[in-house]
């Protein structure tokens, strides 16, 4: 179920990930996800192993009404075929890997890992993390995805589905210019 009022979407989003309002611990979400939300703001988001891991910190980027609303609009040659488990590593900032993937639910999904012996937040990738260079790091997280039952895709499809987060982003914020011009009405 997708939040229909994008201002208030995008509150949730940046309190959740904070997670703190002055003194206070803050999570919004649903009540099923509230035991994994406590847990990491407890944890600090650090895990023992990748799969505690992504259930501490996975983010719904786009509920899968949405993205295959969207999807639909793509070529033929373009289209992403959702499947619970695909995940696609992405290009992020140096020292941090963004890997997105389809959830249970079908939902477009994304963890970051930090590859930084000092942003690693995940004890069994310790020996992996280092300064600069990530393909070490990259490939172990591979693997152990892959045990865990994730199927990695080719970067072709992962450019797909940047173009439906562009889509979806340029959604939310047409949706955000139009009802702040209708509030703004002289």
């Amino acid at each position: 179920m997708s939040i229909e009022n994008p201002e208030l979407k995008q509150d949730i989003e940046e309190i959740n990930k904070e997670g703190w309002e002055g003194n206070a611990a803050v999570k919004i979400g649903k009540k099923e996800d509230m035991p994994n939300m406590v847990k990491a703001l407890e944890t600090e988001g650090k895990a023992e192993d990748v799969e505690t891991y992504i259930r501490l910190n996975k983010q719904i980027v786009i509920p899968a009404e949405d993205f295959n609303r969207l999807n639909d609009e793509l070529d033929k040659y373009h289209k992403v075929t959702p499947k619970i488990g695909d995940f696609y590593f992405m290009e992020s900032a140096l020292n941090v890997i963004l890997i997105y993937f389809f959830d249970k639910n079908l939902n477009l999904a994304k963890v970051e890992f930090g590859t930084h012996e000092e942003n690693n937040k995940v004890s069994s990738m310790k020996d992996v993390a280092g300064f600069g260079y990530y393909g070490d790091y990259q490939r172990k997280l591979s693997l152990q995805m892959r045990e865990l039952g994730f199927n990695q895709q080719t970067n072709e499809k992962g450019s797909s589905i940047y173009d439906v987060l562009d889509m979806y982003q340029r959604e939310i914020k047409n949706m955000v210019k139009e009802k702040t011009s209708k509030e703004f009405d002289f």
